[in-house]
């Protein structure tokens, strides 16, 4: 994962990998946020 020294949401940091983030807070109410990104799947019948 790749190491950003700045956040989103008021975060303070994030890792990424592809689609993947984790936002990070030294906050304990906020806590570590997950979250995914991508195009989602459609099953054709």
């Amino acid at each position: 994962m790749i190491h950003e020294d700045y956040g989103f949401y008021s975060y303070t940091e994030h890792y990424v990998l592809g689609e993947v983030f984790v936002l990070t807070s030294p906050d304990k109410e906020k806590g570590t946020l997950l979250e995914l990104k991508g195009k989602s799947c459609q099953l054709g019948i």
